[in-house]
């Protein structure tokens, strides 16, 4: 095996910020089909409720509308309570707010229970006089 090269590097870096560019570029037209989808399920679901329907059908499919309950919090007082009394905190998502955790580092203010955890990241920024 060879030993690897600046140059060899450079040829790396400029391959993976070329596929980047092609993955960015196609999240693009990803994104706009869907706000197309988007846009026509809305066109769908208000045409239903005008035409006062739930549902319409091909031979292939049934389009219904369909009214799930969702959970909404409406008193996070009254749910934190419960939680605290009960334990149950599997109503949470546990996971931390790093934006939050990280303002208080800035801060020099610690969080107990909360470690570092070091991260290596690629930057890729312009050259002057580019």
């Amino acid at each position: 095996m060879q030993k690897p090269t600046s140059k060899g590097a450079l040829k790396l870096a400029q391959k993976y910020y070329a596929a980047r560019e092609d993955r960015l570029a196609a999240d693009k037209v990803v994104e706009l089909k869907k706000e197309v989808e988007t846009s026509l399920k809305m066109q769908l679901i208000v045409m239903l409720h005008a035409l006062e329907i739930n549902s319409v059908g091909d031979p292939q499919r049934i389009y219904a509308l369909v009214i799930k309950p969702e959970p909404q919090v409406e008193d996070w007082s009254r749910l934190y309570g419960h939680i605290k009394q009960t334990g149950e905190f599997e109503l949470l998502f546990r996971r931390i707010n790093p934006g939050a955790i990280k303002e208080r580092w800035d801060a020099k203010e610690e969080v107990p229970g909360v470690g570092k955890f070091p991260v290596e990241t690629l930057s890729v920024t312009k050259a002057k006089g580019v």
